[in-house]
């Protein structure tokens, strides 16, 4: 027998697949992009990253335009994380 497929699995799987691994090929192309030109930069192209890690991983907030105000506190106060300090460090390096 034939097995049928709502119309929504055609519509909507590719998109939430895509939606789902959208990280994965920024970082990507992010990545094969630095490694292209950091060479015809004289190897002076860096990568400093600076991350949103919630404080608590239960409360992290959404990847959208509409955040709360705790949502937007808690990026805000990720800044101060050891890692991003850390980065900040480093470009203030780079930059003297």
């Amino acid at each position: 027998p034939m097995e049928t497929v709502a119309i929504t699995d055609i519509l909507l799987k590719p998109g939430t697949m895509l939606q789902h691994n959208w990280q994965k090929l920024q970082d990507y192309y992010e990545k094969d992009a630095y490694h292209y030109f950091k060479p015809e930069f004289n190897n002076r192209l860096h990568d400093i990253t600076f991350m949103y890690m919630p404080q608590k991983n239960d409360k992290a907030a959404a990847l959208n335009f509409h955040l709360t105000a705790r949502e937007k506190r808690d990026v805000v106060e990720s800044f101060n994380n050891s890692h991003n300090q850390g980065m900040l460090k480093q470009f203030l390096q780079l930059i003297k």
